[in-house]
């Protein structure tokens, strides 16, 4: 008995590092959004049923001060982080695209690459009407890159996002120190964690690490 109790405590302390390495954001995990431009509506595609649509607002440059966003609080170790979207656009390839700031570099027009952070442009190399997972989708020869963001201190982030062109809706933003290859299909991430090689596999089901 004594041994198997020391075995799950192992266990517990194990899975709490590993879901400390992923931070996984939907609707539920808004604390501030504006009265314009951006609402949450019911998407049965999405991984809660419900996702983040951007109907106006858009802004290129990004706005210190924007008419349409969505503010979100996470919890995250020290560390680099690869940034993925799980995103929806039906419309041509103005409609895919925001930014996205962290922390100090909210209410400024400065992010981790100046002027900003962009992500999007996943209609250029994904198909519309459908969820993808995307980063920094942009047209060859370049292709798609990750974005990556370092927070140098654990603890309590903020994140924002404003659209940088409309209309698109937003299921999942998915920081992850692991998953540094595009997904090997657009599914949604359960839970906080995902399927590791050799790692909770029997436990937490979703997006496979590539």
């Amino acid at each position: 008995m004594k041994y198997l109790l020391i075995t799950l405590i192992f266990v517990v302390l194990y899975v709490g590092s590993v879901l400390s390495e992923e931070v996984m954001l939907n609707a539920n995990s808004i604390i501030k959004k504006s009265d314009a431009g951006v609402a949450v509506v019911n998407d049965k595609d999405a991984s809660i049923g419900k996702a983040m649509e951007f109907t106006a607002g858009a802004n290129n440059p990004l706005s210190p001060n924007p008419t349409t966003y969505v503010d979100m609080e996470f919890t995250a170790s020290a560390g680099k982080y690869n940034i993925w979207l799980r995103a929806k656009s039906d419309g041509d390839t103005s409609t895919d695209s925001l930014w996205i700031q962290f922390d100090d570099e909210i209410g400024t027009d400065k992010g981790d690459r100046y002027p900003a952070r962009g992500l999007g442009n996943w209609i250029d190399v994904h198909p519309a009407g459908e969820y993808v997972w995307a980063s920094n989708e942009v047209i060859p020869p370049d292709g798609p890159t990750v974005v990556s963001y370092t927070f140098e201190k654990g603890g309590k982030h903020t994140l924002r996002i404003q659209p940088r062109q409309v209309p698109h809706r937003i299921d999942q933003i998915w920081l992850s120190t692991t998953q540094d290859k595009y997904p090997k299909d657009n599914r949604p991430v359960g839970g906080f964690a995902v399927e590791y090689k050799g790692k909770l596999a029997a436990t937490w089901a979703g997006v496979k690490r590539t």
